[in-house]
């Protein structure tokens, strides 16, 4: 008779992102997951074929939990209360926000990983690309045009409270309440009147 395995995939990738959110790529070695595990390092390798493979289901793993807020937040939400989201999902998941918004993509992997975790992750940055070329405001926000609705749009619900977020993420110190109402206040970006100033800038 076959024997079970005592350990199982998502065992390892736990460990993978915890490890990652904690201290980065070189903190996330297969001896580190094994040790995390309480696993066999065979037992990883037997399921993931590298390191580059077990980042990159926990990077997905992560992916597809933002992903999933910010889809919803832009179907559902005004740009004040998405802009709050990504605040609001941090909070209540701190090992995928340390991971996701601690590291940068770019250097996560060092061997590239199978091809198939390489597409899921695309997919999930697909997912995000569509969810903000799907807002239905898009066309009209602010008055100004499609590439500078979608600049304020990404700004406001991804890229400023990531700024906002990140020394907190960093320190390990809750994120205050005040962060909460400076997001908010982004929002306004998405629909507020160009600035005077804006279009002697552009001359």
């Amino acid at each position: 008779m076959v024997r079970g395995s005592k350990f199982d995939q998502a065992e390892f990738v736990e460990a993978a992102l915890v490890l990652l959110s904690e201290g980065g790529l070189t903190a996330v070695t297969m001896a580190a997951i094994a040790r995390r595990s309480g696993a066999p390092t065979g037992s990883i390798y037997h399921r993931f074929p590298s390191r580059s493979a077990v980042v990159a289901a926990a990077w997905l793993r992560a992916l597809t939990a933002f992903a999933g807020e910010i889809e919803t937040a832009l179907r559902t939400a005004p740009p004040g209360i998405a802009a709050m989201t990504l605040i609001a999902w941090a909070r209540a998941h701190s090992c995928e926000a340390r991971a996701l918004f601690l590291n940068e993509p770019a250097s996560l992997f060092d061997t590239a990983p199978p091809e198939d975790l390489s597409a899921a992750i695309r997919a999930q940055e697909a997912r995000i690309e569509a969810a903000f070329e799907s807002w239905p405001d898009v066309s009209t926000a602010a008055g100004v045009d499609r590439a500078e609705a979608f600049a304020r749009l990404r700004f406001a619900i991804i890229d400023g409270p990531i700024a906002l977020i990140r020394p907190y993420l960093q320190s390990g110190e809750p994120i205050p309440a005040f962060v909460d109402r400076i997001a908010a206040n982004l929002g306004c970006l998405v629909a507020a009147e160009p600035h005077p100033l804006s279009s002697r800038a552009a001359e």
